[in-house]
Protein backbone atom coordinates (compact mmCIF):
# COMPACT_ATOMS: atom_id res chain seq x y z
CA UNK A 1 0.00 0.00 0.00
CA UNK A 2 2.74 2.20 0.55
CA UNK A 3 3.72 2.12 -3.22
CA UNK A 4 -0.25 2.54 -4.02
CA UNK A 5 -0.71 5.69 -2.21
CA UNK A 6 1.69 7.70 -4.60
CA UNK A 7 -0.63 7.65 -7.16
CA UNK A 8 -3.06 9.58 -7.79
CA UNK A 9 -6.21 7.01 -6.33
CA UNK A 10 -9.42 8.23 -4.87
CA UNK A 11 -9.67 5.34 -2.44
CA UNK A 12 -7.86 1.97 -1.25
CA UNK A 13 -11.02 -0.77 -1.08
CA UNK A 14 -9.78 -3.12 1.29
CA UNK A 15 -11.82 -6.66 0.47
CA UNK A 16 -11.63 -9.36 3.78
CA UNK A 17 -13.81 -12.21 4.45
CA UNK A 18 -13.94 -10.93 7.88
CA UNK A 19 -13.45 -7.57 8.40
CA UNK A 20 -12.19 -7.87 11.82
CA UNK A 21 -10.22 -10.99 10.73
CA UNK A 22 -6.63 -11.20 12.44
CA UNK A 23 -3.57 -11.20 10.18
CA UNK A 24 -3.15 -14.54 8.09
CA UNK A 25 0.52 -14.51 7.91
CA UNK A 26 0.94 -13.87 12.11
CA UNK A 27 -0.90 -16.01 13.78
CA UNK A 28 0.33 -14.47 17.34
CA UNK A 29 -0.66 -11.08 16.57
CA UNK A 30 -4.36 -10.47 18.40
CA UNK A 31 -4.92 -7.39 16.32
CA UNK A 32 -7.09 -7.17 13.21
CA UNK A 33 -5.67 -6.39 9.82
CA UNK A 34 -8.31 -3.49 9.24
CA UNK A 35 -6.93 -1.59 12.13
CA UNK A 36 -3.19 -1.72 11.55
CA UNK A 37 -3.65 -0.78 8.19
CA UNK A 38 -6.17 2.48 9.72
CA UNK A 39 -3.59 3.03 11.94
CA UNK A 40 -1.00 3.60 9.08
CA UNK A 41 -2.96 4.99 6.46
CA UNK A 42 -5.91 6.39 7.71
CA UNK A 43 -6.00 10.18 6.75
CA UNK A 44 -3.84 9.40 4.21
CA UNK A 45 -6.20 8.28 1.72
CA UNK A 46 -9.74 6.91 2.06
CA UNK A 47 -10.03 3.72 3.09
CA UNK A 48 -13.14 1.36 2.24
CA UNK A 49 -13.59 -1.63 4.26
CA UNK A 50 -15.61 -4.89 3.27
CA UNK A 51 -16.33 -8.43 4.89
CA UNK A 52 -18.72 -9.84 6.63
CA UNK A 53 -20.66 -6.91 6.90
CA UNK A 54 -24.38 -7.86 7.79
CA UNK A 55 -25.81 -5.37 10.30
CA UNK A 56 -26.18 -1.88 10.51
CA UNK A 57 -24.00 -2.23 13.98
CA UNK A 58 -21.54 -3.91 11.89
CA UNK A 59 -21.59 -1.52 9.24
CA UNK A 60 -21.23 1.39 12.20
CA UNK A 61 -18.27 -0.11 14.00
CA UNK A 62 -16.60 -0.16 10.68
CA UNK A 63 -16.86 3.75 10.20
CA UNK A 64 -16.24 4.23 13.72
CA UNK A 65 -12.94 2.53 13.61
CA UNK A 66 -12.01 5.16 10.70
CA UNK A 67 -13.19 3.83 7.85
CA UNK A 68 -14.15 6.13 4.97
CA UNK A 69 -17.17 3.96 3.85
CA UNK A 70 -18.05 0.28 5.00
CA UNK A 71 -19.36 -1.58 1.36
CA UNK A 72 -21.66 -4.73 1.75
CA UNK A 73 -21.30 -7.33 -0.69
CA UNK A 74 -22.62 -10.98 0.13
CA UNK A 75 -25.40 -9.78 2.93
CA UNK A 76 -26.81 -7.91 -0.33
CA UNK A 77 -26.95 -11.38 -2.04
CA UNK A 78 -28.77 -12.89 1.29
CA UNK A 79 -30.97 -9.99 1.75
CA UNK A 80 -31.71 -7.82 -0.85
CA UNK A 81 -34.07 -5.61 0.91
CA UNK A 82 -31.36 -4.71 3.33
CA UNK A 83 -31.34 -0.91 2.56
CA UNK A 84 -35.07 -0.97 2.38
CA UNK A 85 -34.96 -2.26 5.92
CA UNK A 86 -32.54 -0.09 7.53
CA UNK A 87 -34.13 2.92 6.18
CA UNK A 88 -37.55 2.10 7.17
CA UNK A 89 -36.39 1.28 10.74
CA UNK A 90 -36.94 -2.84 10.02
CA UNK A 91 -33.50 -3.43 10.78
CA UNK A 92 -34.86 -6.82 13.22
CA UNK A 93 -36.39 -8.24 9.76
CA UNK A 94 -32.57 -8.55 7.97
CA UNK A 95 -31.71 -12.22 7.30
CA UNK A 96 -28.19 -12.79 8.31
CA UNK A 97 -27.75 -16.12 6.76
CA UNK A 98 -28.25 -17.91 3.90
CA UNK A 99 -31.39 -20.28 3.88
CA UNK A 100 -30.66 -22.91 1.29
CA UNK A 101 -34.50 -23.35 0.86
CA UNK A 102 -34.27 -19.62 -0.42
CA UNK A 103 -31.54 -19.96 -3.10
CA UNK A 104 -34.58 -20.60 -5.88
CA UNK A 105 -36.16 -17.37 -5.15
CA UNK A 106 -33.06 -15.59 -4.53
CA UNK A 107 -32.17 -16.66 -7.49
CA UNK A 108 -28.90 -17.05 -6.85
CA UNK A 109 -26.66 -18.75 -9.85
CA UNK A 110 -25.16 -22.19 -8.83
CA UNK A 111 -21.44 -20.61 -9.13
CA UNK A 112 -22.10 -17.60 -6.71
CA UNK A 113 -23.98 -20.56 -4.37
CA UNK A 114 -20.35 -22.58 -4.54
CA UNK A 115 -19.13 -19.31 -3.06
CA UNK A 116 -21.45 -19.83 0.28
CA UNK A 117 -21.01 -23.32 0.83
CA UNK A 118 -18.09 -25.20 -1.36
CA UNK A 119 -15.30 -25.38 1.60
CA UNK A 120 -17.45 -25.10 5.15
CA UNK A 121 -14.89 -22.81 6.43
CA UNK A 122 -14.38 -19.17 8.09
CA UNK A 123 -17.74 -16.98 6.99
CA UNK A 124 -18.92 -19.85 4.52
CA UNK A 125 -20.88 -22.04 6.94
CA UNK A 126 -21.40 -19.41 9.25
CA UNK A 127 -23.61 -17.63 6.77
CA UNK A 128 -25.87 -20.93 6.07
CA UNK A 129 -29.23 -22.16 7.22
CA UNK A 130 -29.36 -25.55 6.18
CA UNK A 131 -32.58 -26.83 6.50
CA UNK A 132 -32.94 -29.82 8.53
Amino acid sequence: MDQLIKFPLDYIHISLSYLWRKSMRNKENPTPTITSILQRYQGKIPLIGVGGVCTPEDALKGLESGLSLVAIGRQLIIEPQWLTKVATSAEQTINTVLDLASIKKLTIPQPLIGLFVEDGQNWKINMINIPK
